[in-house]
């Protein structure tokens, strides 16, 4: 339906007074809202969906007007929000008696949509295999599921051959839909594989695919980025000796990528963390030595002078331990 015959059908509800039809063509507004990047109107149109469904009595628009406002709350970043909203919508679905309907496998695919955005792929990926486990009959949602798990297992480190046989799956499942929009996420997936393995040569056309798709990357501000930002930065303040702002940076960047179970990362984390927390240490341990061997006037010094000193060399250990520890 266009969106001016829909404003049409629209005018004849209103002015029949049909809150049921009027509910089902605000939330047909909120996705085509949502598809064309106009976040915020497709909210407000969602938002009426949902309140004329409920003052009807009519549970299943209500809970597709709930995965509207959440498809549009998850685009602009508030997924605590999107969340929320699933989970009202997935309640009036097991009260409609339609938990595992298309509409059911709709919501969960869009909640591992949210753990996903949030570099949360263990919780992803197995809200994607519950989905996939349930629709083994029904090839689309089926073939979305393992598309995502893939490009989840990218990031994850999975073995290649585990991924490689989701991405021929679904390619052959979009393939007999004669879905081409879908089939080029299937070569987006398959080109960042290959450049995980460094495979640059084997599917220069995935490739180009894939780098049509950067763009996205670059303006989502997830988890991963930052914390591949702070472990740059930690290496950079290594090397120019700022020792104890390495360590900062790298242990912030360690629980974010702890959330997306991206254990190659963490390890190589601990293991900056332990060499350099050592140098520190080592120092350290310099420092005082060498405050220990710091010559003192030879024969019998007063009482003054022997204050003076021992107070300088507190305040001289105790910058020390500011600087280094």
């Amino acid at each position: 339906m266009s969106m001016e015959h829909a404003q049409t059908a629209l005018s004849l509800a209103q002015s029949t007074g049909n809150n049921g039809r009027q509910s089902d063509l605000f939330r047909h507004f909120a996705f085509i809202k949502y598809r064309i990047g106009d976040y915020t109107a497709g909210q407000v149109y969602a938002k009426e969906a949902h309140r004329l469904a409920r003052i009807t009595g009519h549970l299943y628009i209500e809970a597709q007007g709930l995965l509207a406002e959440a498809a549009n709350w998850m685009a602009l970043g508030n997924y605590m929000q999107s969340t929320l909203l699933l989970d009202r919508a997935r309640s009036l679905l097991h009260i409609w008696g339609l938990p595992r309907s298309n509409e059911g496998h709709s919501l969960m695919i869009q909640l591992g949509a949210v753990h996903s955005h949030k570099s949360e792929y263990v919780e992803a990926h197995s809200v994607y295999n519950e989905v996939a486990q349930a629709t083994v009959n029904d090839p689309y949602v089926l073939g979305i599921s393992l598309l995502n798990m893939a490009d989840i297992e990218v990031s994850m480190g999975t073995a290649k051959h585990n991924i490689q046989r989701k991405i021929n799956s679904a390619q052959t499942l979009f393939k007999g839909f004669g879905i081409a929009r879908l089939s080029v996420v299937c070569d987006m997936v398959q080109a960042d594989l290959n450049l995980r393995e460094g495979d640059m040569q084997k599917e220069k056309l995935g490739i180009h695919k894939g780098l049509q798709f950067i763009g996205d990357i670059f303006l989502q501000e997830n988890d991963e980025n930052r914390a591949e930002c702070m472990i740059c930065l930690g290496d950079i303040s290594e090397k120019n000796g700022d020792l104890l702002n390495a360590l900062e940076l790298w242990e912030m960047a360690r629980p974010l990528f702890k959330r997306s179970s991206q254990t190659k990362q963490i390890q190589a984390i601990d293991e900056r963390m332990s060499r350099v927390d050592q140098d520190v240490k080592e120092q350290h341990q310099k420092n005082l030595a060498h405050l220990v061997t710091l010559s003192v006037p030879a024969g019998r010094v007063d009482e003054e002078d022997e204050g003076d000193s021992e107070t300088e060399l507190e305040l001289d250990e105790a910058e020390v331990e500011r600087v280094v520890v």
